[in-house]
């Protein structure tokens, strides 16, 4: 089972995600989502 979880952040005025990802394994992946530059 995966485990998945976000943090809201604020960096100068912007505000961004962190989603980490934690696999059966143990190991983590992160991924640092722009909020101010997401494109459908």
């Amino acid at each position: 089972m995966k485990i998945q979880r976000f943090n809201k952040y604020f960096l100068e005025n912007r505000e961004y995600w962190k989603l980490e990802e934690i696999d059966e394994n143990g190991k983590v992946k992160e991924w640092i989502i722009d909020t101010n530059s997401i494109v459908w």
